[in-house]
């Protein structure tokens, strides 16, 4: 049975290092190979480079949107991965300052911030174009993975897979 209240999230693919980092070619297309679920009216985008790269793939693929954009579903920061495990990973500010990651006050850490809130707020249909923060944020347990679609169901609070590209 159809959920008509869903709302979806992709998460972005691989993508180049550093400071707000654009996908490669590999991950534009993980995201190219998702299949877009026809109940989708609205695009909620992050305001980094790779989130609004998602949606501009979305619209490459056709389909009447209404988008916006918001750093709630990820920003320019990005994040270097330790290469040593008693080495921390790094998050990169957009001024180019360095964070170890258990520094960094993210949106699963912000009590103030209630992630379920804001899906709910948007409306049925909504598909964001986010980072791994937001659906940490949301409860997914593990390493988010990388261009990948998921359904949001905002009556139970769960987060399921429906695709990897």
């Amino acid at each position: 049975m159809k959920n008509l209240d869903a709302r979806y999230l992709i998460t972005h693919g691989d993508r180049e290092e550093g400071i707000n980092p654009i996908h490669t070619a590999k991950g534009r297309e993980q995201i190219l190979r998702l299949e877009i679920p026809g109940d989708v009216t609205q695009l909620v985008a992050g305001t980094g480079s790779r989130f609004q790269e998602i949606a501009n793939i979305i619209y490459s693929k056709g389909g009447d949107y209404h988008c916006l954009s918001s750093p709630f579903c990820g920003g320019v920061e990005g994040i270097r991965m330790a290469t040593e495990p008693e080495k921390p990973n790094m998050i990169l500010t957009a001024s180019g300052f360095e964070i170890p990651e258990d520094q960094y006050l993210g949106l699963r850490n912000t009590i103030g911030f209630n992630p379920w809130a804001f899906v709910e707020g948007q409306g049925a249909g909504t598909l964001f174009c986010a980072g791994g923060e937001l659906l940490l944020a949301l409860g997914f347990e593990g390493r988010p993975p990388k261009g990948a679609l998921f359904v949001l169901d905002v009556e139970i609070k769960t987060v399921t897979l429906l695709q990897q590209g």
